[in-house]
């Protein structure tokens, strides 16, 4: 099986979704995601933290696709989804077309000053090359005594079972390197102590795979990541792949991510 861009849905890439060359795969993996445990679970609790409650203005940062740009409406608050992806927002608005949506990173958000009661960002922070620039965004938008959640997979945390150990850390590493900002999760409820906010809460939630089917992208990714850096041969990481595939014909797949959750408060 090869491991080309032209087959694999790189997810080190979600920061440069439309020039990535597995765009329509990122997307499809996303919808994909979206509902398979413990996501719909964390997105539920995430808005437990922002105590949303009808007429609360929040901003959903790095929406995607949309599905928690629509729950969080249904909830009753006024929210705005932003990506820096045009081509997620289209995808977006043509999902939940009565939301409002604007194409914009977490750099530089289109909200005035204290406008905002909450702010939610999901697997965003790992993907920015400065999460300061972005957390003091965050703060500017939010007013005071509004609320902040931020979700990320720490990427360092994954596992996968495997009959070799040292390739397989190999590719790990290999696959944590492509993500700008790898210990972004961990780094989280650190963040939002140093720029102030309160009530810090921090939770875990873990991302389970035994069916190789929900876990082909990732497993493909961290195959593609070793061959790109040169840590590994082809050869290495299609065989590695071929172990994957047969692992999950015994049903012997095991894939394990980490979700970390960071909540907080803004005061003056």
């Amino acid at each position: 099986m090869s491991t080309s861009s032209e087959q694999t849905a790189e997810l080190g890439h979600f920061s440069d979704v439309d020039s990535s060359a597995g765009a329509a795969k990122l997307v499809a993996f996303i919808e994909h995601a979206e509902n398979m445990a413990p996501i719909p679970a964390l997105r539920e609790r995430s808005y437990d933290l922002l105590g949303v409650r009808p007429g609360h203005r929040v901003v959903d940062v790095g929406c995607g696709a949309g599905i928690s740009v629509a729950e969080l409406a249904k909830r009753g608050a006024e929210v705005m989804g932003v990506d820096p992806s045009e081509g997620m927002i289209n995808v977006a608005r043509e999902r939940f077309p009565d939301c409002d949506y604007g194409v914009a990173g977490a750099e530089r958000l289109p909200l005035a000053d204290a406008s905002a009661d909450g702010y939610r960002a999901e697997r965003v922070y790992q993907h920015l090359a400065d999460s300061q620039v972005a957390i003091t965004e965050a703060r500017r938008v939010l007013k005071t005594g509004g609320r902040i959640v931020l979700i990320d997979i720490d990427a360092d945390g994954w596992c996968v079972d495997s009959d070799d150990k040292d390739l397989t850390r190999t590719l790990l590493r290999a696959f944590a390197d492509t993500i700008s900002n790898p210990w972004s999760g961990r780094k989280l409820r650190g963040l939002l102590l140093d720029n102030g906010f309160t009530d810090v809460e921090a939770e875990a939630f873990t991302c389970v795979y035994t069916k190789y089917s929900d876990c082909v992208h990732v497993l493909e990714s961290i195959a593609k990541a070793g061959v790109d850096a040169g840590a590994v041969s082809r050869e290495q990481a299609d065989g590695w792949l071929a172990e994957q595939r047969e692992r999950s014909e015994r049903d012997r797949t095991f894939v394990h991510g980490p979700l970390l959750v960071a909540a907080g408060v803004k005061t003056a």
